[in-house]
């Protein structure tokens, strides 16, 4: 199996799972009302294999996203980890799902990236995120401009 780097999420993909028709979305940076709601709806659930360290005794389940993870196992804050990480946008292309999804990865081959692997995707995600930001100034600007235009005349 390739590791996490060698394969990455497209510009598209990020868009489609950031903004999906008519759901909520599972990727919420920034917006921690988001995730506070989120949280609220997760539930305990048959046992299944944890969507971000792979760990194959997680029993919660993200009732908005329908992913399992590891949620708050034990008296350590540590577990609480993978309910963040699952909604993380850094974190976009390399869960369980999004491997499976994306490059086709056959089920029982996931492994946890690393944290150089981490890193590089959340730079890889952070150029999208940016280039969302440049192109809504862009449109922004052109609409104040044709504005101005037409009051102009």
């Amino acid at each position: 199996m390739a590791d996490h780097v060698t394969f990455q999420v497209l510009h598209h993909q990020y868009l489609d799972d950031k903004n999906p028709r008519g759901i909520d979305t599972c990727l919420f940076s920034g917006n921690l009302d988001l995730l506070k709601n989120h949280s609220n709806f997760f539930v305990k659930n048959n046992r299944a294999t944890c969507q971000v360290c792979g760990k194959k005794y997680a029993f919660y389940v993200c009732t908005i996203c329908n992913l399992h993870c590891c949620f708050k196992a034990d008296h350590k804050m540590s577990s609480i980890s993978c309910s963040i990480s699952l909604h993380n946008d850094n974190q976009f292309g390399l869960i369980n799902e999004d491997w499976k999804k994306y490059f086709g990865d056959k089920p029982g081959q996931y492994k946890k990236p690393n944290t150089l692997e981490t890193k590089k995707n959340a730079a890889h995600v952070l150029n999208f995120m940016t280039n969302i930001g440049v192109i809504c100034c862009i449109v922004f600007n052109c609409l104040i401009i044709a504005i101005i235009i037409i009051f102009i005349h």
